[in-house]
């Protein structure tokens, strides 16, 4: 992809509302071997509830040092929470890696 694809994908990507297949596609077109074997819909636990509608996992990214990233889409209950609830996010995304879900 050239400069200009790059642009034009972000420009079509972000200023918007958020669009699952957007989004998909920019991350496909961003991460170089993205694998969607993985993909899935994922459980929430209880304690995450009030804050988190539902989880997707796109799929995983491998980095040539061999590190292992998961795209995430994660619904929050409310839009007005996202700024409040970065803690509880990050909460759940930190529950999510101990666990080692895959």
């Amino acid at each position: 992809m050239n400069p200009q694809q790059a642009r034009a994908l972000i420009a079509e990507t972000f200023p918007k509302p958020f669009d699952k297949g957007r989004f998909h596609q920019f991350v496909k077109e961003l991460l170089n071997g993205f694998n969607e074997e993985k993909a899935q819909q994922m459980a929430i636990p209880e304690p995450f509830a009030k804050n988190v509608r539902s989880c997707i996992r796109l799929g995983t990214y491998e980095s040539p040092d061999r590190e292992l990233v998961d795209v995430l889409i994660v619904h929050i209950t409310e839009p007005w929470k996202l700024e409040r609830t970065r803690t509880a996010l990050r909460d759940f995304v930190a529950h999510k890696l101990k666990r080692r879900d895959s």
